[in-house]
């Protein structure tokens, strides 16, 4: 099974994805998790093991799409994901946009059809 998260943000929004990450890769041995990061935070991901990181360019936003998916291609992109999971918490068109972009069977974003379980801070407020 193929996942890819979306962390296209800042450094330091990504920096606190890395504890789940890192779980994700521990429990989940034979499944494949990629990364989509922006060039701002992907020197972050580059020594977590397991994961296969793609990084988009600088200017992704101003390049139309099938440019965009040419540069990842580029990099050992797979044709499609099994889950794309956005772990932005909030919407925005850049995320919106990827999702349309990347094909997948499932495609999640928080508060948007992702499900978190019982017992996680959205449940507890």
């Amino acid at each position: 099974m193929k996942s890819l998260l979306l962390r296209h943000d800042k450094a330091g929004d990504a920096i606190k994805s890395l504890p789940a990450l890192r779980a994700l890769v521990a429990d989940l041995p034979i499944h494949q998790i990629h990364l989509l990061a922006s060039h701002h935070n992907a020197s972050l991901f580059t020594c977590e093991p397991h994961l296969h990181l793609h990084t988009l360019p600088p200017d992704w936003e101003k390049m139309d799409d099938e440019s965009v998916l040419k540069h990842l291609q580029k990099e050992g992109w797979p044709e499609s994901f099994d889950t794309v999971t956005s772990l932005l918490c909030d919407p925005s068109e850049s995320t919106e946009r990827l999702l349309r972009l990347i094909p997948a069977q499932k495609k999640l974003m928080i508060g948007k059809g992702l499900e978190l379980p019982y017992g996680s801070p959205a449940h507890r407020d």
